[in-house]
């Protein structure tokens, strides 16, 4: 989960860098939400499969905090990719 997780990460840093193609954009936003959906499955078969309530307890904590995430993934793609005459160039 932990590779997973760093890789779904990799592919948002990879949105930020390279999206202002929109080939780019496509591709590597498609490989977020892949990881992302990855990482939330591996999250919940890990808590099924933990006997220990502490432990159920910790990776439920992981699971909200990785779903705020993905919120936050999401309006920032949404705001990335707002063609209303700026482009993410203009940030920097």
């Amino acid at each position: 989960m932990q590779l997973t997780f760093k890789k779904e990460v990799q592919a948002w840093k990879d949105v930020l860098l390279r999206g202002s193609d929109p080939a780019a954009l496509e591709q590597y936003s498609k490989e977020l939400f892949a990881k992302e959906s990855a990482v939330r499955e591996l999250a919940r078969t890990l808590k099924r499969q933990e006997p220990r309530l502490e432990a159920q307890s910790l990776i439920g904590q992981f699971e909200e905090a990785e779903r705020r995430l993905g919120d936050e993934y999401a309006a920032g793609l949404e705001s990335f990719a707002d063609p209303r005459g700026s482009t993410p160039r203009k940030w920097t």
